[in-house]
């Protein structure tokens, strides 16, 4: 850069250093104190749009208030001679696209680090102004020496042609071409472990979710950055769980299962969380067609084989003459109230948005939220060290970021009505070899006399029901369960159907003898359960949710 540069407003300006559809990018100079700047000024066709200039100034005086670590600072925005601009603060070292350039594909944590530090500072702008990108790609993301990333260009979007899922989508578009140095196809991706033999089964699943259409994509920034910080732990993404369709019921199934065990003569292929997926839901669906078949067949068999009887002969009515009658008047119409829908469960689902999750929280403790659905979840980490509201007493204690239980039940306050899921997350502290039932595990009941689980026994994963005292297994699989072993599944039943999915494990299927409501437990009778997930998601009674609210 040499000594001096032309005048403009308070900038000295220098040489083009960028160029796009949008304006030309020049090395800059504040006059006043020689601090350096980028200096964007807008394309004169675009600045003599009216509409478009006083939303391009109203988007960077926005962003010109955000101060985040992965954003390049906006120092300031104005119209100078007619010409409008942003200055943005230099960075040195170069960007992601540079170091594709010159080192080729980036390690997986690396570009999963980069890109979530990104999703960071696209969540910040987001609520703080719901400011959008619009650009991003690889060219957009700064990687100074000191090691940070920045993402620049925020206040050059045009605020009519960006969206919060277009920058998601844009930001998957950016993962995927620093994990193989291309860009990514039209529809779908490629297998990546296919690709490279260093890539995890996460990232593809991610990145799926991140190109997805709306109704499939991320809901927040906040649930990205979760399924990145998951990836970089090697564990599955929560946020990136497909429907097993089983009927009238469906399931949350982790996308990732244990391989199946190969003979060693037989060479191994690796197989990848997906397809082996994708497998699951065509054998689940293929199962129960054949069910149905069957059930059918026996039906009609049935029928033909006990023919019914011929219907007496109904005597004759008499012919009675009554006098004409005006027809009764309409019922007065009756307008439709919360107390009026028919259903428990959608008196539940629309108490439940009527009050509104912020309204639900302080009762209900955890994360308490009103799916799109309508179904109510609740989601517990138990990483405070507080009183826990929403159990009842008995012997458990919070310790070390979990719940942990002594050979005890605690017992969830609010009853389950309706469809129920559950994500359930531990590991077995210590195992009790002679305990009678199972460890690590939950138990929903309705009424004394009726309960139905599934949890863990030291050979095998069980789904059971307990009806009048009698214990019936429903569904067995061998498992063994080791203490610390760290154990991750998903029970979703809907009326009297179960299906229950073991990440790295079988999944097993049953059929209670009676719908499920009632309240849920957790069980650690075999053992110290240490529970460091739970999510439940389902319905209240309406009553229920409007007594308690607050």
């Amino acid at each position: 850069m040499s000594d001096t540069g032309r005048p403009f407003g308070p900038f000295e300006l220098f040489e083009v250093i960028a160029d796009s559809p949008l304006g030309a990018v020049r090395r800059a100079r504040r006059a006043a104190n020689g601090k350096t700047a980028e200096l964007f000024q807008l394309d004169s066709q675009l600045a003599g749009d009216a509409g478009y200039v006083k939303r391009f100034l109203h988007q960077a005086q926005a962003a010109a208030k955000l101060s985040h670590p992965n954003l390049v600072l906006v120092m300031g925005c104005g119209e100078v001679g007619g010409q409008y601009y942003i200055a943005t603060e230099t960075t040195d070292g170069g960007t992601a696209g540079d170091l594709l350039q010159s080192a080729g594909p980036l390690p997986e944590a690396k570009a999963v680090e980069i890109v979530r530090d990104c999703a960071r500072a696209l969540q910040a702008a987001w609520d703080a102004a719901q400011l959008t990108h619009g650009g991003i790609g690889v060219e957009a993301i700064r990687l100074p020496r000191d090691g940070s990333v920045k993402l620049a260009g925020l206040a050059l979007a045009r605020p009519d042609e960006s969206s919060r899922v277009g920058d998601t989508r844009a930001l998957g578009d950016a993962l995927f071409q620093m994990l193989l140095n291309e860009p990514p196809p039209d529809r779908g991706i490629p297998d990546l472990a296919d690709r490279r033999a260093d890539i995890g089964p996460f990232v593809g699943e991610v990145i799926e979710k991140m190109r997805a259409q709306p109704a499939w994509n991320y809901a927040s920034y906040g649930q990205l950055i979760e399924d990145l910080d998951a990836v970089l732990a090697q564990r599955q993404p929560p946020h990136t769980q497909v429907k097993l369709s089983l009927g009238a019921a469906s399931v949350p199934v982790a996308t990732e299962t244990a391989a199946p065990t190969t003979p060693a003569h037989v060479k191994p292929r690796r197989q990848t969380a997906s397809r082996w997926s994708r497998f699951l839901i065509r054998l689940a669906g293929l199962l129960i067609f054949a069910a149905t078949v069957w059930q059918t067949w026996q039906y009609l068999n049935r029928a033909q084989m006990m023919p019914l009887p011929p219907p007496p002969a109904a005597p004759p009515a008499p012919i009675v003459l009554v006098p004409a009658e005006p027809p009764p008047p309409p019922p007065a119409s009756v307008p439709l109230t919360l107390e009026s829908v028919a259903e428990q469960a959608e008196r539940g689902r629309a108490a439940a948005k009527q009050l509104g999750a912020a309204r639900l929280q302080p009762a209900f403790g955890g994360q308490f939220s009103v799916l799109d659905d309508g179904q109510m979840k609740w989601s517990y980490t138990f990483r405070g060290g507080g009183e826990l509201r929403d159990f009842s007493e008995g012997a458990h204690r919070l310790q070390n970021g979990a719940l942990l239980l002594l050979r005890a039940r605690a017992e969830f306050k609010w009853p389950l009505t309706g469809d129920i899921t559950m994500l359930v997350e531990g590991r077995l502290a210590e195992l009790d070899v002679n305990g009678p039932l199972p460890a690590l595990a939950v138990a929903w009941h309705r009424g004394a006399d009726c309960e139905r689980g599934f949890g863990f026994t030291r050979p095998a994963a069980e789904l059971w029901e307990i009806v009048g005292g009698k214990r019936v297994v429903l569904a067995s699989a061998p498992l063994e369960l080791k203490a610390g072993a760290t154990l991750r599944y998903f029970i979703t039943q809907r009326g009297r159907e179960c299906v229950v999915k073991v990440r790295d494990g079988p999944m097993l299927m049953g059929t209670f003898s009676q719908p499920a409501e009632g309240a849920l437990q957790l069980v650690s009778d075999g053992g110290v359960s240490s529970y460091s997930v739970l999510e439940v998601a389902g319905t209240v009674s309406a009553g229920r949710l409007l007594r308690i609210a607050p």
